[in-house]
């Protein structure tokens, strides 16, 4: 983790967002959308070749994991964890052709979702 207590320099932009509390800002103003990321596995790829690395995960995750049901310790919905690496992204091909748009344009209204 990284903390800084006083900084009174200037710089020290971040890409670093509170996942948790954008999930639930869009869950507040786009339900749809929320559920939508939270229901869509997305698959991912990770290949590297200078280190000659090809990982592909045997399942999909959707962005937003929830808990699916009452057995899994919480009450279902209840969201606990955010999955998403920009650069580990594989094609979208376990979603129906006319699903696709759909989902770029919810994908990319959470990431500029201001709050």
């Amino acid at each position: 983790m990284f903390q800084i207590i006083e900084f009174t320099g200037t710089g020290g932009k971040t890409i670093l967002v509170d996942g948790f509390k954008v999930a639930e800002e869009l869950k507040r103003k786009n339900p749809e959308a929320y559920e939508i990321l939270s229901n869509t596995p997305i698959p991912t790829h990770y290949l590297d070749a200078k280190e000659n690395v090809n990982m592909k995960p045997i399942t999909n995750q959707p962005i937003f994991v929830t808990l699916k049901n009452e057995n899994e310790g919480g009450k279902k919905g209840t969201l606990i964890q955010i999955r998403y690496n920009n650069d580990d992204r594989a094609p979208l091909n376990n979603l129906a052709p006319e699903d696709v748009p759909k989902f770029y344009e919810v994908f990319s209204l959470s990431f500029f979702l201001q709050y």
